[in-house]
This record gives C-alpha cells, structure tokens and sequence, in this order.
C-alpha cells in the first residue's frame, strides 16, 4: 500500500482539520491518478503540536521509511526460500498542513523562513515530494472562506 503522510499542526486545529478535509476531498476526487501509479494508495494524517514540529516530524517520517525499507529489503533476503515478501506501506509523498498567524512579535517571519528552508532542504536530501502547504496569514479574517 502507498501513502501520502500529511502532517499536520495541532496550533490552529479548528483550521487545520479545514484544510485536511479540503485535501481528502481532493485527494478522493483525483483517486485515479494516483491509482493509475499507485493501485493502493491513501492520506496518512500525522499530528504535531505546531507548525515549528512540523520539519522534525517529516524527517522522523522519512527516516522510519528508509529503516522500513532496509529491515524489508534484508527480510526478503531470507524469505526468498518461501516467496513470502513483508507487506509494508511505500510512502510516496509528505504534505504538510499548518496556520500562522502574524503577531505582535518577529516569530512569525522566523518561523516562515525556517519552515521553508527546513522542508526544502529535506525535499532535496532525501529526494521526497514535500508540499508546502502552510497557511502564513497576516491575521485571523484572512482565515475566513
């Protein structure tokens, strides 16, 4: 089975869990492009407690994958005799979900700024697609559909 891990903020919850539907539904009504690669293919949604976790939780999630692959690969090894294979996910893709709201201090440009070399420069190490998709606003109405 294939996976999309979402990782999403727990700051901003109420809408976080907005732009998590809004990605199901989407991922749900362009289902057959990802089948056409990836017959099995779902959203994993993973919960950090905010936005600044959020590039720790990715590179936690690719390292776990590499680790998978690396005990599947050695299990197959051994398992040739019986043609049995370990079932595991392949994960395809990380999409990240988050809301920052600009306040009355600089965090919000150091976060913005971290964020996205951190996720960059974990896209290119690790040769993954990681989709930015971290709301910065400058306050709450932006918020507003």
């Amino acid at each position: 089975m294939s996976q999309i891990a979402v990782v999403c903020s727990k700051f901003n919850k109420n809408l976080v869990e907005e732009l998590y539907q809004e990605a199901e539904k989407e991922f749900k009504e362009h289902s057959q492009f990802f089948s056409s690669y990836y017959p099995q293919c779902e959203l994993k949604p993973i919960w950090t407690p905010g936005a600044g976790e959020i590039p720790l939780t990715v590179k936690w999630i690719i390292e776990q994958e590499h680790k998978a692959k690396s005990l599947s690969s050695n299990s197959n090894l051994k398992a040739k005799s019986t043609e049995q294979k370990p079932a595991l996910s392949h994960l395809i893709g990380i999409l990240t979900l988050g809301v920052i709201i600009k306040g009355q201090t600089g965090h919000y440009d150091f976060l913005n700024g971290f964020l996205q070399k951190t996720l960059w420069d974990l896209q290119k190490a690790y040769s993954l697609p990681i989709v930015f998709s971290i709301l910065l606003l400058e306050n709450r109405d932006q918020a507003k559909p």
